[in-house]
């Protein structure tokens, strides 16, 4: 009777067991509620911070008070990750920094100056930054430098030949998405590249009436070893998607600063939104100061007060929202109407002649039509540049309105606010 109760024991666990066994398991996927996301280094994007780079030639436009304007044709190469050197050959389209469009215009190859320049360059946290994965080596970073300028052709016949000039650099370079590059300097030279200083004799070098301090823009395309990388969406890194209502701006100044010689000229300008079409209203303020002292016995003074008024129109704006590439930025083409009124005065003294001393006048209204481009760039940093077709009248001529339009051009880099 035992073994018969544990042998019924045994065969009840068992069935038991099967029944457990015979369970049906179901397996079911949900999909993640969590979004993949992109996450992007902007500035990395925009300047290439993190691309090495030995190697880079580069073709810019320069503008400067104390070198001229023209175009830059330049080499650079890294010697250490930290120093580089530069071999470049200028041709200077003017000896002060006037418009582009005025000399490509009426462009004539015999009046065009040439240059060479040689340049070192000291990154000076370049290591620190590479140390600290910021920075790959490259072009890319403020820097201080030692440059030398010679003329090798002058359009003119001076009698003074020594044109060899150095200088003393505090700049900024930087890459520009894949082939552009734009490099800001200060530079302390120990003459000027104005006309007048041709004529002098040779200038001596310790003394301080000799010297200028002056800035220095040169943005243009590079070409170099680095390979082509995929950069972000455009408008993801420049904040086209940020909603602008209003900005104000200012232009990095130009200026050359000595104490025979002085130019200054920088601008402010606030531009608003006009309601929800592509329309925005700017109005800026200019002004000039130019102060010749090269010969003490007939100093000139001109100083130039200009104010105007836009109304510019972004034509691309509403076909960009349209394809969600873009909002009210207050960046891309536009074609605009300006008007505005200037004021220039003028003070010349002649000590040994003074019925010669002259005290000059002149108001001018001034009518444009604009074609141009805006770009905002980090929320702080932007670039306008536009083609000017302008007519001016002078208010006190007695043959009011002779003056003929012309074309012209017009490039300002600076900050907004």
């Amino acid at each position: 009777m035992k073994n018969a109760l544990l042998t019924l024991l045994f065969i009840l666990s068992g069935i038991a067991s099967y029944a457990q066994d015979s369970i049906k398991v179901s397996y079911s996927q949900e999909p993640d509620t969590l979004v993949r996301q992109r996450f992007i280094d902007r500035y990395e994007n925009v300047f290439m911070t993190k691309v090495p780079t030995r190697h880079m030639f580069k073709v810019g436009y320069q503008g400067s008070e104390v070198q001229g304007m023209g175009i830059n044709f330049g080499y650079e190469y890294k010697l250490l990750p930290s120093l580089s050197f530069e071999a470049a050959l200028f041709a200077q389209f003017s000896e002060y920094n006037e418009a582009l469009a005025d000399h490509l215009l009426h462009f004539n190859w015999k009046q065009v100056n040439i240059w060479v320049n040689a340049k070192a360059r000291w990154y000076y946290n370049m290591n620190r930054r590479i140390k600290k994965g910021l920075n790959a080596n490259n072009f890319s970073g403020p820097y201080i430098g030692f440059t030398y300028d010679q003329s090798v052709f002058l359009r003119y016949q001076y009698t003074n030949t020594n044109t060899g000039r150095i200088g003393l650099l505090y700049g900024l370079q930087s890459r520009f998405f894949n082939n552009g590059f734009v490099d800001f300097s200060v530079a302390l030279f120990n003459k000027e590249a104005g006309a007048n200083s041709y004529v002098e004799g040779s200038p001596a070098f310790w003394k301080p009436k000799n010297y200028v301090l002056g800035t220095n823009l040169n943005i243009g395309l590079a070409i170099g070893d680095w390979k082509k990388t995929k950069t972000a969406p455009f408008c993801d890194i420049i904040f086209c998607d940020e909603l602008v209502k209003g900005q104000w701006k200012v232009q990095m100044p130009n200026i050359s600063i000595g104490l025979k010689n002085q130019i200054v000229r920088t601008e402010v300008a606030y531009e608003r939104k006009l309601g929800k079409i592509p329309l925005s209203m700017q109005g800026d303020i200019g002004f000039s100061l130019y102060n010749n002292n090269w010969f003490r016995s007939s100093p000139t003074r001109s100083t130039s007060v200009e104010g105007n008024l836009q109304l510019r129109y972004y034509f691309l704006r509403n076909f960009k929202e349209r394809r969600g590439k873009s909002t009210s930025d207050l960046s891309g083409p536009y074609a605009g109407l300006l008007g505005g009124y200037n004021f220039n005065f003028i003070k010349s003294r002649y000590k040994y002649q003074p019925e010669f001393n002259q005290n000059i006048e002149t108001r001018i209204w001034n009518t444009a039509l604009l074609l141009g481009y805006q770009q905002r760039l980090f929320k702080r940093i932007f670039f306008d540049a536009s083609l000017v077709y302008r007519k001016s009248f002078l208010v006190d001529d007695t043959y009011l309105g002779r003056q003929k339009p012309f074309l012209t051009s017009k490039m300002t880099m600076g900050f907004t606010f």
